[in-house]
């Protein structure tokens, strides 16, 4: 039934009680009571559940207001299609004259491509050969919308009351309109050109994006159902590119139910030229120099050139990378990475033994590795991320005399890796979970030289990685960038645990090294390695002001099973450097701060094992 048919009824009725209690004042003035209370017109509907709701009693003195009460209490039942009351006798006796709904014979429902007609129907309350009841039915169109709304649809549910097929046929029909995005734009900040006398010629949009890359991240594209929860996603896929400081959607419904999408974005500045001195203890004073870029040409690449050089230790050779990402190599978002290098590769650090570091610069242990890596994520369009690394890797020019294992050679090894990702926000997560799982098999080609007696070894390594996060404190808005900027003031507890192991020969520098700021703080850089190895860390990360958040962290964890000579003892190499044969955690615990910047939390923690303790600085959370 239409708002205006039922407006024109409601009125009717309000005129036809106004002229039948017209003259009740006078009436009630004289006091007259009720002698009798009659109810007429109903077929189905059993007397004593219409009585039940009638508050006028015989004797009673009759009285508009409650007359009125009483004739909605009988709507509300929901049986009647209307309900009027009339004053006879004298304005003795109350009779209620009610109207019924007819009596559903089939209900038919057009409209939804996203529901069956079974999933529908399971909602309803309102059943076949039963009197129709507009309070149940008001119900069970509020469930359909619910069904609906619970998955972020838009939908409209029309019932058609107000059609001979019902008065007279009892078959109740129901449309239900789903919305869906009609056009959907790209608003960019505009400039304007102006000729040599500072006039106006025109006005241009001006961004550096092109509108392909916006575009391809959407799923709400024109012509699809129109879905909140999935506008909510695409606002987080344009916050992970990195490309904008703002992308806001404005959303307009239109004619023919149509959802047209305005987003709205502000890019920031996504190159970067960096040249810069620092501190490594592994390589004392560094130089550094990077030209990157995260939006390439506009075109969403990512392309970065690094040099690198140290002034203790190495071979007195520069490092290089190159790394080249494409995250749409096809149209069904298959990516490709290039990675490719000529670099130093540190092991341990410079502060072993009881605080003296090493005895000289002779007891430094190093690798140069030459070589690359090429990935595809998302191959034939599986969830899985596939790869291939080349390496050369080379430790000759190691000091004379140095008691670690000297082996050169090349490796050559493929890849797979399967990722579950469930978190809110990459950079500073509060809920959700992340778990890798990875897969390696290779070869290695190792040059016959001191302290190697083998060359060919086929080998093969398997990682699990999890990560869960805890939020301590109800995120409370639905939109994400309101719930990014609430996730910034919650404390959240966060775990990690992760595990590895390999089979066949391995080389020294192909084993797993645990032990630093990236796995068991408060000890030294690869303190650990072996064939084995396992890792586990719980974080509490409080905000202690803005940008600011304060840590408290346990790690725990160990790298055991190395063959018999990648086992140091303190006779060989003269420090307290040693490794076990079997598996002995190591645990530590401490504090730590994360400063928020451009390029992502500084990390600043104090760990304290057995033995000793140590600081670490980085970029990023640890996990």
């Amino acid at each position: 039934m239409s708002w205006h048919t039922r407006g024109a009824r409601a009125w009717l009725l309000g005129l036809l009680l106004t002229l039948i209690l017209a003259p009740w004042t006078s009436v009630q003035a004289q006091g007259t009571r009720v002698t009798e209370v009659q109810v007429s017109g109903n077929q189905r509907i059993n007397l004593p559940t219409i009585l039940s709701v009638i508050t006028t009693k015989v004797g009673d003195e009759v009285s508009p207001e409650r007359l009125e009460r009483d004739r909605r209490a009988i709507e509300s039942l929901g049986w009647f299609n209307t309900v009027t009351v009339f004053l006879e006798n004298g304005n003795q006796r109350v009779r209620f004259v009610v109207v019924e709904w007819p009596v559903v014979q089939q209900i038919q429902i057009t409209g939804s491509s996203i529901y069956t007609d079974e999933q529908l129907r399971a909602q309803l309350k309102t059943r076949t050969g039963q009197v129709f009841n507009i309070v149940d039915w008001s119900a069970d169109l509020s469930a359909m919308l619910k069904l609906y709304e619970d998955k972020g649809f838009v939908a409209r549910v029309l019932d058609r009351r107000d059609t001979p097929d019902f008065a007279e046929r009892g078959i109740l029909k129901v449309e239900i309109q789903e919305l869906k995005v009609g056009s959907v734009k790209l608003q960019w900040p505009t400039r304007e050109i102006k000729d040599k006398q500072g006039n106006v010629i025109r006005t241009e949009e001006s961004h550096k994006t092109r509108d392909y890359v916006v575009l391809r991240e959407l799923s709400q594209k024109s012509g699809a159902l129109y879905n909140e929860q999935q506008l909510s996603k695409d606002i987080e896929a344009l916050d992970r590119l990195g490309y904008f400081d703002a992308a806001k959607p404005q959303v307009q419904i239109g004619d023919e139910l149509n959802v047209n999408i305005t987003w709205q974005l502000q890019e920031k500045r996504t190159g970067q030229v960096s040249v810069g001195a620092g501190y490594s203890p592994r390589e004392q004073l560094l130089g550094r120099v990077e030209l990157a870029d995260q939006n390439f040409q506009g075109k969403g690449r990512s392309v970065s050139v690094s040099g690198e050089i140290g002034t203790f230790g190495g071979d007195g050779a520069p490092s290089f990378e190159f790394q080249f990402h494409e995250p749409w190599l096809t149209a069904e978002r298959t990516s490709m990475t290039v990675n490719l290098y000529n670099k130093l590769v540190y092991r341990f650090s410079t502060a072993l033994g009881s605080g003296n570091g090493f005895r000289d610069r002779n007891d430094r242990y190093f690798e140069r590795r030459m070589g690359g890596q090429l990935t595809f994520g998302r191959p034939f369009q599986w969830p899985v991320t596939m790869g291939l690394r080349f390496d050369d890797v080379k430790t000759d020019e190691l000091p004379t005399g140095i008691q670690f294992p000297q082996q050169n050679g090349r490796v050559i090894a493929g890849n797979v890796s399967r990722i579950w990702n469930t978190r809110d926000f990459p950079v500073n997560p509060t809920s959700g979970k992340y778990v890798r799982l990875a897969a390696e098999a290779g070869h290695a080609a190792l040059d016959r030289s001191a302290g190697n007696n083998f060359d060919n070894s086929f080998f093969s390594k398997y990682v699990v990685d999890m990560r869960r996060y805890l939020p301590l404190k109800r995120l409370k808005s639905k939109r994400y960038d309101e719930r990014k900027q609430e996730a910034e003031k919650i404390p959240v507890v966060a775990l990690r645990f992760m595990a590895g192991t390999t089979l066949g020969d391995i080389p020294f520098f192909e084993q797993f090294f645990v032990g630093g700021a990236e796995s068991v703080r408060g000890y030294l850089e690869d303190r650990f390695w072996g064939n084995h190895m396992f890792h586990a860390s719980v974080e509490y990360r409080r905000p202690i002001m803005p940008r600011i958040i304060g840590v408290l962290f346990a790690d725990v964890g160990d790298a055991f099973g190395s063959r018999s000579e990648f086992r140091f003892d303190n006779q060989r190499l003269n420090t307290r450097f040693e490794q076990h044969r079997g598996i002995r955690p190591f645990g530590s615990i401490g504090v730590g701060l994360r400063v928020a910047t451009p390029i992502g939390p500084i990390r600043l923690d104090v760990g304290l094992g057995e033995e000793g303790s140590r600081t670490h600085f980085s970029i990023g959370h640890a996990f």
